[in-house]
């Protein structure tokens, strides 16, 4: 069945009660009304508004009896919902675009199904979402079904939350913003994306929850909290380079000017010349591309400055320069330290980036060399710490017919042993 609303006024005195596969369109110059709730759904409706729907409930209610299947509902430019609110949606596969405007007096969209096998649901907003409720968007408690959030347009709550997923919501869930948010963000449990390099913006507090989440900030200033779990910043794809410091050692500028954080524990920087610096947690700080200086601060920290030629200080605690291939070689550690109790530092080698024949687990001793030049001495040898420099090597074939290439750069007095070289 499909019903047709294009040049009238329908007043329903009662819900409609639609079966599986019904369809419902309501034309520019139609409008649908009514003081309870207008249309009860089912599994695979597909719902079409270029009119208006204005109710003193719930305009579109799905799965009051038990979790619908999937349902499409598309609001087109001159789509108008008003009501009291505007979907309740108990179930999976929902597929929601909205290019029009919903204003409703509490949650806008409330959300609530467990997930199944392969299943997903994907909100695309262009238009508005105005409540004056809890939530614009609201994943209610017991919310499982993962879900995909495409903002180009307003989402707004003239109250406390824009967007929130209950804690209990412990699967992965993406917000990709590249319009305007006003009022708080909440992603809840589950490792989370939030993502608004496409230049969204965000009037209120960005929260992760639980789980480890990631955020990739856009242009404009923003708050992040990365509540429970391992939390990262990832600057990837960004407009420039980054300036950076976890515990405020410095203004962060760049990409980062303007933010503000807590609870973050990794950064991942961009393809520029980043400067990033941990604090006094076990931080992982990635440069990505660029020729990059980073700083672990106190605490186990695990570097990486990627391609280009980096500058490492990992302070105190024990840290872990990681190589995952020859391009990243060349830099320079200014603070390494062998063998000291609480500050007992390691290189993680890729053995698929180096070749060489390298296997899994701590160098063999047979495999490493300490000497004044940077020459290996049987086939045997891969790495050779030359001491006249303080300067680390790699040789491919422990013959020479391949010229050593130098790892990294070190302090002076700095010592290196086959036990500090960790082969993955």
């Amino acid at each position: 069945m499909t019903l047709h609303a294009f040049n009238s006024d329908i007043q329903f005195v009662n819900p409609l009660v639609l079966n599986a596969g019904d369809a419902v369109v309501i034309g520019v110059n139609g409008f649908v009304y009514g003081q309870d709730t207008l249309f009860l759904g089912q599994t695979g409706n597909d719902i079409l508004v270029a009119g208006g729907v204005a109710s003193w409930l719930t305009a579109f209610s799905f799965g009051i009896s038990g979790q619908v299947q999937g349902a499409a509902i598309q609001l087109a430019d001159n789509g108008l919902i008003q009501a009291y609110q505007a979907l309740f949606y108990n179930g999976v596969n929902l597929v929601f675009h909205n290019a029009g405007t919903i204003m409703t007096d509490t949650v806008a969209l409330s959300l609530r199904g467990s997930a199944e096998l392969g299943s997903a649901s994907r909100i695309d907003n262009s238009g508005s979402i105005v409540s004056g409720g809890i939530a614009a968007i609201y994943g209610r408690a017991g919310q499982t079904e993962p879900y995909s959030i495409h903002n180009t347009g307003v989402i707004a709550s003239t109250s406390i939350y824009a967007v929130l997923f209950d804690d209990t919501d412990v699967v992965n869930d993406r917000l990709i913003n590249a319009g305007q948010i006003v009022g708080t963000v909440a992603m809840g449990g589950g490792s989370d994306l939030y993502d608004a390099r496409g230049g969204g913006t965000v009037d209120g507090t960005i929260g992760g929850g639980l789980g480890d989440d990631r955020f990739r900030p856009g242009a404009a200033e923003e708050v992040f909290s990365g509540d429970a779990g391992i939390d990262t910043l990832d600057f990837r794809g960004g407009g420039g380079a980054v300036v950076i410091a976890l515990d405020s050692g410095w203004e962060a500028g760049g990409w980062a000017e303007g933010d503000i954080w807590t609870g973050i524990e990794n950064v991942t920087g961009t393809r520029g010349a980043d400067r990033i610096g941990g604090d006094g947690q076990n931080n992982r700080l990635f440069g990505a591309a660029g020729n990059d200086t980073i700083f672990g601060a106190a605490g186990g920290d695990v570097l990486e400055g990627g391609d280009g030629n980096d500058v490492f200080s990992g302070g105190a605690g024990n840290d872990i320069f990681v190589y995952r291939r020859l391009g990243e070689i060349g830099d320079l550690i200014s603070d390494f330290s062998s063998a000291a109790a609480g500050n007992d530092d390691r290189f993680l080698i890729s053995a698929a980036g180096f070749g060489g024949g390298l296997s899994a687990g701590t160098l063999a001793t047979t495999r490493f060399r300490t000497r004044a030049d940077n020459l290996a001495q049987d086939g045997d040898d891969r790495f050779i710490f030359r001491t006249t420099d303080r300067t680390l090597w790699f040789d491919a074939d422990g013959t020479g017919s391949t010229a050593a290439v130098m790892v990294a750069d070190l302090q002076a007095n700095a010592t290196v042993t086959a036990g500090d070289i960790v082969i993955f």
